[in-house]
C-alpha cells in the first residue's frame, strides 16, 4: 500500500461519512415516514464513523505491519462502503427533489453492491483482529469468535444481496435491514460472550 493512497483514504473516508450523515438527514427531513429506514443508516454511518476513528487512532501508533495493512484495509473499506450510500442517498434525494426519474433500480443496484461489499469484507474479519499472542483470551475461543463472526458476516452479506435480487423493493428494504442488524447483533453477542468467559478465568 502506497503513502498516497493512504493520505486519500485517510481525508477521503471522513469526507464521504460526514456528506452521507447529511444526505441521510436531508432526506429523513423530507421523508419522514421512512424513520426506521434513515434511523439504520444513520446507525451504520455511526458503525463506521467508530470503525474509522480506531483505525486512524491505531495508525498513529507504532504498531506490527500486519496490524497497519489491516488498519489501511478498514479505511479503503469505509471508503467503498461510504462511497456506495453516498450514490444511495443522492440518488433517492434526487428523486424526492424530483430531479431524476424512478430511483428504484438504482436503488436496488446499490443494495446489491452493498451487499456484495458485506459478504467479501466478512471474509477480512478474523484478519483485522489483533494477533491472538497479544490475547489474554484461549487462543481457540478467540479463534473461534473470529470465524463465527467472519461467517456471520459473509452470511449476512448472501442473504442482503438475494433479499435486493429477488424480491420487490417493499419486501427487501425491511428484510435486508432485519438480516443487517440481526448479524451485528450476532456478532456482538458472541464478543460479549469471549469477554464474559474471560471474566470467569480472571
Amino acid at each position: 500500500m502506497t503513502i498516497t493512497s493512504k493520505s486519500i483514504s485517510d481525508w477521503l473516508a471522513p469526507s464521504l461519512l460526514v456528506s452521507g450523515i447529511v444526505l441521510a438527514a436531508w432526506n429523513w427531513v423530507l421523508q419522514p415516514d421512512r424513520t426506521i429506514v434513515w434511523a439504520v443508516v444513520m446507525l451504520l454511518f455511526a458503525c463506521m464513523t467508530w470503525a474509522l476513528r480506531v483505525a486512524m487512532r491505531r495508525s498513529n501508533d507504532n504498531g506490527e505491519e500486519a496490524r497497519r495493512r489491516s488498519d489501511q484495509s478498514l479505511k479503503e473499506g469505509v471508503v467503498v462502503a461510504g462511497l456506495i450510500m453516498v450514490l444511495c442517498l443522492g440518488g433517492v434525494l434526487a428523486k424526492k427533489l424530483g430531479m431524476s426519474g424512478d430511483s428504484n433500480l438504482s436503488w436496488r443496484g446499490t443494495m446489491i453492491i452493498l451487499g456484495v461489499f458485506f459478504a467479501v469484507t466478512g471474509n477480512t474479519i478474523p484478519m483485522g483482529l489483533p494477533a491472538m499472542s497479544s490475547l489474554r483470551h484461549d487462543p481457540a475461543s478467540v479463534q473461534a469468535c473470529r470465524r463465527f463472526a467472519g461467517w456471520t458476516w459473509v452470511l449476512t452479506g448472501v442473504a442482503f444481496t438475494v433479499c435486493w435480487l429477488v424480491l420487490p423493493v417493499e419486501k427487501a428494504q425491511p428484510l435486508s435491514l432485519a438480516l443487517l442488524m440481526g448479524g451485528m447483533i450476532a456478532i456482538l453477542g458472541q464478543m460479549i460472550r469471549l469477554r464474559l468467559s474471560r471474566q470467569k478465568e480472571a
